[in-house]
Order: structure tokens, then C-alpha cells, then sequence
């Protein structure tokens, strides 16, 4: 999590390599929206898996409050990204129901 975190880091230094302040705030903003998508896309996978009752039932109250979706260990920042945009993500569409 440090190294992703450092990457983020790295990728807003990038932002104050321009004085120009429209570029700056563009950057800024640019990185902002991949951070909320990757935590966007993360809490689809965690709700998908936690759809299936076989893993729903395995967690105990500490593993749900462990839950976040503020997680980076199955990004590659600097490795290749195939992108195939006649495929679709293969996150279900379907809400899911918590008991607490």
C-alpha cells in the first residue's frame, strides 16, 4: 500500500511541473478522478464477492468492519493496461442486501 501510495504521490509532484495554473488544476483534478474510480471500481469487486453466501458467511463482525474500499495491491501503475472496449467489466449488476 506505501508503494501505491508513493506512486499517487509521484503523480502529483508531476502536477507542479507547470506554472500555468489552468494545466496545474487540470492535473490535479485528472488524478482526484482516478483515485475515486479505482475506489469505485474496488467496492463493485468487494460487493460482488460479498454477493456469493459462501464468503458473506464466512465474515465475522471484525472482518466487516475491516472492509474498505481504499485498496491498491492489484494496481500496476507502471505495467501494461489491455484495454478491449468490446468487453465489458465482469461486475454484476446487482444490489446487494447487508444484514447487520
Amino acid at each position: 500500500s506505501t508503494k501505491k501510495n508513493h506512486t499517487l504521490a509521484q503523480a502529483a509532484k508531476l502536477c507542479d511541473t507547470t506554472n500555468q495554473l489552468a494545466e496545474q488544476e487540470l492535473s490535479v483534478l485528472s488524478l482526484r478522478l482516478l483515485q475515486i474510480c479505482l475506489v469505485y471500481v474496488n467496492t463493485l469487486m468487494i460487493q460482488e464477492v460479498l454477493a456469493e453466501p459462501k464468503w458473506i458467511d464466512r465474515m465475522e463482525e471484525r472482518d466487516r468492519q475491516a472492509l474498505t474500499p481504499l485498496i491498491y495491491p492489484h494496481v500496476t501503475p507502471y505495467g501494461s493496461f489491455d484495454l478491449d472496449m468490446n468487453t465489458r467489466l465482469p461486475i454484476q449488476n446487482q444490489p446487494m442486501a447487508i444484514t447487520a
